[in-house]
């Protein structure tokens, strides 16, 4: 409720009500809320807003009082501001995807504590900042889809994403990511797609042998290709226009 009368648009929330006076305990229970779910004692384990209007905030929205969430979801919205550091008291979150909003400043460092979390979406916001160690470290082993394009994000690929085992998806198109593509990057053998497309990358080391679908475009690649592409025999779609690369495309590749 705290959350909701920060709000620009509170109406958005409109089965969000205190109770009168003499409710009954299952008339105040929050699980009838619009966008939120319990499970079987009564403890929220969902909130799901996508495309609800909100607009405001998320400071006064108190994490920490919500120990059982699994998932949260407001994206499509107009939310601003930073988002919290205490997002990461959500210990047994698996899915955040607070994506296609207005949230700026950088990704706060207490996201290494969502241990459990399998899906983070945070794309098309305005998140600035370097890759911070939270993921560089990685502490979230779990994670089998990771969606941080269309933001402002700088600074290098960190090699220690190799670490993520479970990984699945890499999207960080569309962002001012420098540097080289790590070859730690090769050891995620569940790694299907890596989306790196239009960012400021000038180095290719290694061979992913497992992709299926790899994007570098519209970066600064250069010099030619190495023909231990060939070794890449599931990927069906390679993207490398707009760079830099010079020469002739090895015979291997394809073969």
């Amino acid at each position: 409720m705290e959350w909701k009368a920060s709000l620009l648009s509170p109406q958005a929330l409109h089965s969000w009500s205190l109770p009168s006076a003499n409710a009954s305990a299952n008339t105040i229970s929050p699980c009838k809320w619009y966008g939120i779910s319990c499970n079987g004692l009564g403890s929220v384990i969902e909130i799901s807003l996508p495309s609800a209007g909100l607009q405001g905030k998320l400071h006064n929205l108190s994490f920490s009082s919500f120990p059982n969430l699994l998932r949260l979801n407001l994206s499509d919205n107009t939310l601003t501001g930073t988002i919290p550091a205490d997002i990461g008291t959500l210990s047994r979150l698996v899915s955040l995807n607070i994506s296609m909003n207005n949230l700026s400043g950088v990704l706060p460092l207490s996201i290494a504590n969502l241990s459990h979390l399998s899906e983070l979406d945070i794309w098309s916001n305005e998140i600035t900042g370097p890759i911070p160690p939270s993921l560089e470290v990685g502490n979230l082993m779990n994670l089998n889809h990771l969606e941080l394009s269309d933001n402002l994000l700088t600074g290098s690929i960190p090699s220690t994403l190799g670490n993520m085992t479970n990984l699945m998806n890499l999207q960080l198109q569309r962002n001012q990511i420098s540097g080289s593509i790590p070859l730690e990057i090769g050891n995620l053998v569940n790694l299907n797609g890596l989306e790196l497309a239009s960012n400021l990358l000038t180095e290719v080391f290694g061979v992913y042998r497992h992709l299926y679908f790899m994007d570098v475009s519209n970066n600064r690649l250069f010099g030619e290709l190495s023909p231990n592409w060939g070794e890449c025999k599931n990927l069906t779609r390679l993207q490398l226009s707009g760079n830099r690369i010079t020469g002739k495309i090895p015979p291997e590749i394809g073969s």
